[in-house]
């Protein structure tokens, strides 16, 4: 077998994370449906940029580089600009396709 032993604590957390990524495709589908793919798609890609460094600035010590903090902020914050305009622009407001509701 490759790859490291088994064991019940990494199992543990593989069905954990599992579960946390199925609760996020729901939650992005429901948006899809709601918000259209035009409004969805900018917001979760700018989630996940800003989260993914930020864990990787906090859990793995990521941008230790002279000026990589520095560099790596000002690229968060331009992405919370632009999301911040999309929602000023209406993006926060459910469309109604002539469906009900669910």
């Amino acid at each position: 077998m490759l790859g490291s032993s088994w064991s019940l604590s990494a199992t543990v957390w593989g069905v954990a994370c599992g579960l946390m990524w199925t609760g996020g495709q729901v939650f992005v589908l429901w948006a899809f449906r709601a918000w259209g793919v035009s409004r969805t798609m900018p917001l979760t890609t700018a989630l996940q940029l800003l989260l993914n460094a930020t864990l990787g600035v906090s859990l793995f010590g990521e941008w230790r580089a002279p000026g990589a903090l520095i560099l790596g902020s000002g690229g968060a914050r331009a992405h919370h600009a632009r999301r911040r305009r999309l929602l000023l622009a209406g993006a926060h407001r459910p469309r109604s396709h002539g469906r009900a509701a669910t």
